[in-house]
């Protein structure tokens, strides 16, 4: 068994650190300690739970990993209540807390200043790409955008890098969002990416990574709608052909979405409801709002990963520069950042997929299979079917119309419509406020769909989704604890 022994969290102006130590090496980690800071908040005053449940909504998911019993040691006694949340919700059989009280709820109106903000927001969670995006844009026409709050979370593989990625989105998207809009940001800054030896275990947490980690944010600016951005082909339900239920992003899926909701509600006596607007679009639906209905936002977004110049918003050679390339062809979006000769000619990425897909043999619908060179890019069959080539051939070298031809005539024999459009099942299962106002928006830019294809292509895996499934959130708590709790 490992055993983890927590010490009491350092909390100075707007900064939390915690710190634990364990009886032997455990290989995922760097060092043991993290941060976070909540940038400008002040968030010395608020119940040592709040830092707990931030504790544990990270560190559980990451020592699940372990094939071995964790047993966590606390300081002081830690609510069931809010273990029970988050062993259940990371379906963690093998970890125990201890010690552990009955206490089930907590008065925050007592316990810490919220005077920040006395008229509840709506809190994003913002990445700067298009679907985040795409969800700000939709609830400031919606909420007004004096009621938005953009949360922007920074991480990085060590210190260099985390001030790297700060600085370079402070330049390219916040700062410019700021002076064109007036939209309200806060910025939270966090090591736990660089504590980390085993880059996947920081994944672990899904969206809890925020969800878990956001609580001071929603209290101090009495957020009553959180959202995170994830788009539809995600949420697989099963693999086609077969008998498999498999729930993927189970994590993020609305059940789980509505659990933590109502257990965050239950315990701290807020009243914050977490949803993915972009649980009903694609992120080709998303962009083509964007293209439409909300251009001066789309001016700002920010795709592109791969670089640390603060100075420089795209690479021009990833898969994200091209889906940039590619959406923009698609919805007529004119845009300049990313000169389209240079990329069809020229970009490694090009490149990379010409040459890593030209042994290939078309499939059943005359496409070419999925390769990895691609991407993560569920829509580029439905893109590269649709693009007209006299829109590329205008705008191009003879060696970049034929690069993009002979992609074309790879990848480009169906469409897939299902990518450009909205849809209704699952938007049904969200159950948003101002749902009706919302899906006016989407469906003036994408033709609603009630049924679904037999199958999608996930990352060139057949796979279902079944909107009639609910995945439940298990129930593991009280057995875990009856037959682990040390004596």
């Amino acid at each position: 068994m490992i055993t983890v022994r927590v010490q009491w969290p350092e909390i100075k102006k707007d900064t939390v650190r915690f710190f634990w130590h364990t009886n032997k090496t455990v290989p995922l980690f760097r060092k043991n300690n993290f941060y976070f800071k909540y940038e400008g908040l002040n968030i010395e005053k608020m119940p040592i739970e709040v830092y707990w449940n931030a504790f544990l909504a990270l560190m559980i998911p990451v020592f699940n990993i372990c094939k071995e019993d964790v047993l966590f040691i606390f300081p002081h006694s830690i609510p069931s209540f809010m273990a029970e949340t988050w062993i259940n919700f990371h379906s963690a059989s093998n970890i125990t807390i201890s010690p552990l009280s009955d206490k089930s709820s907590i008065e925050l109106s007592t316990n810490h200043d919220n005077s920040t903000n006395v008229n509840s927001k709506v809190g994003v969670l913002f990445g700067g790409g298009k679907d985040s995006s795409c969800t700000f844009s939709i609830l400031s026409e919606v909420h007004g955008i004096e009621n938005i709050l953009l949360i922007s979370y920074v991480f990085g593989y060590d210190k260099y890098a985390t001030n790297k990625i700060d600085k370079r989105r402070e330049n390219m998207i916040l700062n410019p969002l700021k002076k064109d809009l007036n939209v309200k940001i806060q910025k939270i800054v966090s090591d736990f990416q660089s504590t980390l030896k085993d880059q996947s275990a920081f994944y672990s947490p899904h969206t809890a990574l925020f969800t878990g980690t956001v609580l001071p944010v929603i209290i101090k600016y009495n957020i009553s709608l959180l959202t995170h951005s994830n788009e539809f082909v995600n949420y697989s339900t099963g693999i086609y052909n077969s008998n498999i239920t498999r729930f993927n992003f189970r994590l993020s899926r609305p059940e789980y979405d509505n659990y933590l909701s109502a257990r965050i509600n239950s315990f701290f006596k807020t009243d914050v409801s977490i949803k993915n607007i972009s649980y009903s679009l694609s992120d080709l639906a998303s962009f083509k709002i964007l293209a439409q209905r909300y251009p001066h936002i789309l001016k700002h977004i920010m795709m592109c990963e791969t670089i640390e110049n603060p100075n420089i918003k795209w690479c021009k050679n990833c898969f994200k520069c091209a889906k940039y390339v590619f959406y923009s062809l698609y919805t007529g979006h004119e845009q300049h950042d990313i000169d389209i000769d240079y990329f069809f000619s020229k970009s490694s990425y090009i490149k990379d997929v010409l040459e890593s897909t030209k042994n290939l043999q078309p499939t059943e619908n005359g496409n070419y299979p999925f390769h990895p060179s691609i991407g993560y890019f569920e829509t580029f069959y439905h893109m590269m079917a649709s693009i007209n080539p006299e829109d590329v051939k205008k705008r191009t070298s003879q060696k970049g119309y034929r690069n993009f031809m002979i992609l074309k005539n790879r990848y480009g024999n169906k469409k897939f419509p299902v990518y450009d459009s909205f849809i209704e099942p699952a938007f049904k299962k969200l159950s948003l406020p101002f749902s009706k106002e919302i899906r006016k928006i989407i469906t003036t830019h994408c033709p609603e769909i009630e049924k679904l294809p037999e199958y999608f292509l996930l990352e060139g895996i057949k796979v279902t989704i079944d909107y009639n499934l609910n995945c439940h959130v298990p129930k593991i708590f009280n057995v875990n604890h009856e037959k682990k709790l040390p004596r």
